[in-house]
């Protein structure tokens, strides 16, 4: 199956690698609201090496129960109780088991915000991951009209009847129904279910599974027997598709013929899914071949993604998934996650399904197959005014082809799960031809289910797993970046000789080298891979801005055997990751620092020593009075995220450097504001690895007033929220140094890895230190981070501490340069050291190394340099120098070597407008890089030199 591929930060990676890397902060990706998971309640995973400190309900690891005392956690407790770690690492095909054993549900009773809460738990290093209980919605879109024409025209799509001539299934082979509860007395589904006669309802888990009665299914939503849903139409509706009773001489047939279903209820009383993934291992660990999911979210965890791994690998579960109804291609979950068979819907002309605008199939690289989801017939709970009702989306989708799994299950019972899914998705009846497909050519899968050629045609399959993308470099994928893709290639049926894998794009703008990949012969469930010899896409300068590119791998081979996998890609980002030297930082191309959404998903943050991110959110702030100010960071009401810049420039490296190893240049505007200042800034950047300059960033800003009117009282400032030591925001404390003019933020209780911002340039400092939670007498940012709070910090008496009682709290800090005066037309230049170390000298040492090369090296307008010239250049003996002199003044003429050092110093005199020139012998001088510089009227010119 092709499966939508995860990307962090433009990396994709290796689900095998996730344990090892720091721990990432937690934040909810766009579109999540409170409705979309449970308030105070945690998935936690507790690294297997802690294992000997994991009881039913308790973690006996002090930074562990240090948290959750600050959490004021009511429960802690196994989510599976009754799991034991596999004792193997990998199943026989060499994919790897998962452990659920050391998985907790953490509820909590403080009013602390939940993703605050997880960044508390992602301190601990014994956390392996801390996520929400997502909540899911059934995808149910209920038809208003009672049909009286053809019921189930689905079977006849499907060829669900010649399907029954070859197989009509195994009452052993069960379907998992993970839903919103049944009727359980319904007469379609009561001689359907599969009962556990090992434990009847007596009051005594008589099978000693940890279910007590669990009789005919269990209730993961109240964790009792109770699967008659309150609400039970979306649970009755799914089970009647899969599994209605045939051959009774009444009502309407179950696609699954003899196969069983198990009801795992997973809602309470309401058409909410809770607790669905519990739901899944819930009908893996009871023997479900298949397990049927529809409902979804937004929302994606990787404990979801284990509970996936688990059905799939440790029990062989096929886990089918509902592709969600946005009439999108906007990834869903479960269906998304990889290894689950992702299924969308059609109408019975096999077009894509569409309600409305707004609702219809979603569709995409992530797709596996399509089935019938418009006006599917199936049951209403007994007493009902009508007992058999239309419905459509792709929950009507999804039961069908998990009961074709279930069928082919029968006629195939050797085969893995993953296999049963591609023989579906590799004999479907390719759709993309019908002219009303067009738009969707290559997102609806690999076409619509045949149940007829699943059960009776060989088939090949071969699938990319473990995509990796890759551009050697900083990993944000930007214009004239070279791309290296790989994957390992496995085929997961018939033998395949002479395959080709070739890689196409949707972009004209994307160029692609070495784009085919041949393999003599693949065996069945064998892999190869081209980690060696990877594909390259060269990203063309001409691609529009975040371009979402759909690469696919096209596949070939003897004997007509042709597929296709899709995945996508952003290219031409609108940001850069910094990692020259210890310091690594996301510079933007609208005015953020240190990641470039609200979702700490694109861009690195700010590290030290490529570790975990030390920051929340950063900004510029741009103040000139209490109801105008401008900013990238969060606004009112709470929870909004303020876009005020708009680039003008994106961000790009200035190759070759002029200042640094690594100079950056952006434009923008705070057009973006409904009430402006009407500036532009200009942002440059610049980074060094030499020793003395490997612990800071410089990055500068020249604003200019675009406007007819003297702008009085303005303030340049960074706005930092600080999550110190893989953030953990509640033990932090930010203090400030008043005589380098640096504020800084470190962890309490290990009182490691500061980090702070240091104005270099001369004029007025203020600072703010913030409590975020408004205690001792701080402004309060939780309910909302207003203009008027944001003024007030940047031009008032300042705060020179926060999280100074106890051991600290969610801090913050705005370190402001101003006020100033610009007068229409006319720029000032702001600079600001971003540091980093392990203590408070290291970062004293580092703002101190940033003011002297700020100071010393100065930094020069890249459009100024048309009137400044150096020849010849690179040269072994002599440089020649010159420049239009400004002004009648006398001009400084320096020469840097790249440790920073004062090789070379004249003063010279030129009249204004006039060309001045100096000569520099170099004959004397050692090999290498430098800088030169001219101070001509406080206009600072500089270039770099190589002398050989």
């Amino acid at each position: 199956m092709k499966k939508f591929i995860t990307i962090l930060c433009l990396h994709v990676l290796s689900l095998s690698a996730y344990a090892e890397m720091p721990a990432k902060p937690f934040r909810f990706p766009n579109g999540i609201t409170q409705s979309d998971y449970e308030v105070g309640k945690i998935y936690l995973k507790i690294n297997d090496t802690y294992r000997s400190s994991c009881e039913d309900f308790a973690i006996n690891v002090t930074s562990v129960n240090q948290a959750l005392a600050k959490l004021g956690a009511a429960t802690v407790q196994k989510t599976f109780p009754h799991h034991q770690p596999p004792t193997s690492a990998k199943n026989e095909h060499g994919f790897p088991l998962t452990d659920l054993s050391l998985i907790y549900t953490l509820k909590f009773s403080s009013s602390m915000a939940i993703d605050k809460a997880i960044n508390l738990l992602l301190n601990c290093k014994e956390v392996v991951y801390a996520e929400p209980s997502y909540l899911y919605k059934p995808f149910y879109t209920p038809n208003d009209t009672l049909a009286t024409g053809q019921y189930q025209y689905h079977h006849i799509n499907i060829r669900t009847f010649e399907g029954w001539d070859i197989t009509q299934g195994d009452t052993n082979i069960v379907i998992g129904i993970t839903d919103t509860g049944i009727d359980t007395l319904h007469p379609e589904l009561i001689n359907q279910v599969k009962y556990n006669y090992a434990d009847p309802i007596n009051g005594v888990d008589d099978d000693a599974d940890g279910y007590i009665d669990n009789y005919n299914g269990w209730n993961v939503a109240f964790n009792d027997n109770n699967v008659q849903g309150v609400v039970p139409l979306h649970g009755n509706f799914v089970a009647g598709i899969s599994s209605a009773q045939t051959d009774n001489v009444q009502g309407i047939a179950g696609v699954g013929f003899k196969t069983k279903f198990l009801p795992v209820r997973c809602a309470p009383n309401s058409n909410i899914i809770v607790n669905g993934d519990l739901a899944i291992v819930y009908a893996a660990d009871h023997g479900c071949a298949v397990i049927n999911c529809s409902w979804g979210g937004f929302g994606s965890s990787q404990f979801s993604q284990d509970v996936v791994n688990y059905a799939t690998f440790n029990k062989n579960s096929l886990v089918v998934g509902a592709a969600g109804n946005s009439n999108n291609d906007a990834p869903f979950y479960p269906a998304s996650y990889q290894y689950v068979l992702s299924v969308g819907g059609s109408d019975s002309l096999d077009q894509k399904w569409i309600s409305s605008p707004a609702s219809g199939s979603s569709y995409g690289s992530y797709l596996d197959v399509v089935a019938p989801g418009n006006r599917i017939y199936s049951i209403f709970p007994t007493g009902s005014a009508t007992p058999y009702w239309y419905s459509g989306g792709t929950s009507e989708a999804a039961p069908q082809v998990s009961a074709i799994a279930a069928l082919v299950k029968s006629q195939f019972p050797s085969l893995t799960a993953l296999q049963i899914g591609e023989r579906i998705r590799a004999t479907c009846d390719d759709i993309d031809a019908i002219p009303f497909n067009a738009p969707y050519l290559k997102k609806l899968g690999k076409g619509r289910v045949n149940l007829f050629r699943a059960l009776t045609e060989s088939a090949i399959s071969v699938r990319a797993f473990d995509i990796k993308i890759t551009d050697n470099n900083d990993g944000a994928f930007v214009a004239n970046d070279t791309l290296n893709i790989s994957g390992i290639f496995t085929n997961f049926l018939d033998p395949v000789s002479t395959l080709s894998v070739t890689l196409t794009c949707s972009s004209p703008d994307i160029t692609l080298l070495n784009p085919t990949l041949n393999f003599t012969s693949l065996a069945t469930l064998q892999s190869d891979s081209n980690r060696v010899n990877p594909f390259l896409a060269i990203i063309n300068p001409a691609i529009p801005q975040n371009t979402k590119v759909v690469f696919t791998l096209n596949y070939t081979a003897t004997g007509g055997y042709s597929d296709f996998q899709s995945f996508e890609v952003t290219v031409n980002v609108d940001y850069l990751n910094v990692l020259v030297n210890d310091i690594g930082v996301t510079i933007t191309s609208k005015g953020c620092l240190g990641y470039n959404d609200g979702g700490l998903t694109q861009g690195i943050g700010f590290t030290q020593n490529e570790g975990p991110s030390l920051i929340y959110a950063g900004s510029l702030m741009l103040g000139l009075n209490d109801s105008t100010v401008s900013d990238a960071t969060s606004g009112t009401p709470a929870g909004t995220l303020n876009n005020h810049f708009v680039p003008l420039e994106l961000v790009k490296e200035i190759d070759p450097a002029l200042v640094s190893e690594y100079d950056l240049i952006t434009r923008f505007n705070d057009s973006g504001n409904t009430l402006p200042i009407g500036v532009s800034v200009t942002h440059k950047t610049f980074a060094w690895s030499t020793p003395a300059d490997r612990k800071y960033v410089i990055t500068e800003y020249t604003v200019t007033n675009n406007t007819a009117n003297v702008l009085n009282a303005f303030y340049t400032s960074i706005y930092a929220d600080w999550d110190i030591t893989a953030a953990t925001y509640g033990t932090n404390r930010a203090l400030f140094d008043a005589a380098l003019k640096m504020g800084y933020a470190f962890e309490v209780l290990s009182n490691s890895n500061y980090a702070g911002i240091k104005q270099l340039t001369p004029g007025g400092t203020t600072y703010y230190a913030i409590n975020n939670d408004g205690t001792d007498g701080s402004i309060n940012i939780y309910d909302g981070f207003t203009k008027s709070e944001k003024y007030q910090c940047m031009s008032g008496a300042g705060r020179v501490a926060a999280g100074t009682s106890g051991n600290g709290t969610d801090v913050s800090m705005i370190l402001s340069a101003g006020p100033f005066s610009i007068n229409a037309g006319d720029s000032i230049k702001v600079a600001f050291a971003l540091v980093g170390g392990d203590n408070l000298t290291d970062i004293t040492s580092a703002a101190q190394a940033a003011q002297i090369k700020y100071t010393s090296v100065g930094i020069t307008d890249i459009n100024s340099l048309e009137d400044f010239s150096v020849y010849p250049n690179p040269s072994s003996t002599y440089f020649i120098v010159q420049w239009k002199a400004t002004d009648q003044t006398s001009a400084l003429v320096e020469l840097f070597n790249a440790k920073g050092q004062k090789v070379f110093e004249k003063t010279c005199f030129a009249s204004k407008g006039n060309s001045a020139q100096v000569s520099i012998v170099t004959s004397n001088f050692s090999k290498g890089i430098y800088t030169l510089k001219v101070t001509d009227n406080g206009k600072i010119r500089v270039k770099k030199v190589a002398v050989y």
